[in-house]
């Protein structure tokens, strides 16, 4: 599955939409082919991976990683500029992504992948179109008010307290059965 910090290059262009992780669709949106004539590759697919899950922390702090294995002539001609124009991309998504409210608190456009368990930093998040967290033991978003879709398979608690809106939550292992009821309350659906 595609990461948060997903994105991918041309010769030309950069792209790293605030409303999608998979590199399948930024792809299809974008009307670029993946391919050429004589199987030349058109695109270099990439992902930043946050430090210690902090999608809070400065773009430049976080890791750069190539996501296939079949690269464009254009990226092995010279990676290190290509690398620079995927940080430059970086930068801009990430100011669209994560935005700072007046209280303090984090908004999160469109969707967040989170590995593992979520960095403290997240414990500001207020808003978010949707958090995939299948592998997270707990999660805890004080702050969290208003998210699409949250996914939490594994989790054995979940703690929203402030969860005003959710169009639907996925907790197929939660232990904590009464807290999901009280979230029910708030959501389209709990499974």
């Amino acid at each position: 599955m595609c990461k948060t910090g997903s994105g991918f290059l041309t010769r030309t262009a950069e792209y790293m939409p605030t409303n999608t992780n998979s590199h399948s669709e930024m792809i299809a949106s974008s009307g670029v082919r993946e391919s050429g004539p004589g199987q030349r590759i058109n695109v270099l697919k990439y992902e930043f991976v946050a430090p210690e899950g902090n999608f809070l922390a400065p773009p430049g702090d976080w890791l750069f990683t190539v996501e296939q294995d079949v690269l464009p002539g254009w990226w092995t001609d010279d990676p290190v500029v290509g690398e620079a124009r995927a940080f430059a991309a970086l930068e801009r998504w990430w100011r669209e992504k994560f935005v700072e409210n007046a209280e303090g608190a984090w908004h999160c456009e469109g969707s967040l992948h989170i590995d593992g368990q979520p960095h403290e930093a997240l414990s500001l998040l207020a808003q978010c179109g949707y958090i995939y967290a299948g592998n997270a033991e707990s999660l805890s978003f004080p702050l969290l008010a208003q998210c699409g879709y949250i996914s939490a398979a594994n989790a054995k608690s979940l703690s929203f307290p402030l969860l005003a809106q959710c169009g639907y939550i996925y907790a197929g292992n939660a232990l904590r059965n009464d807290l999901l009821a009280t979230i029910a309350r708030n959501a389209g659906g709990v499974k």
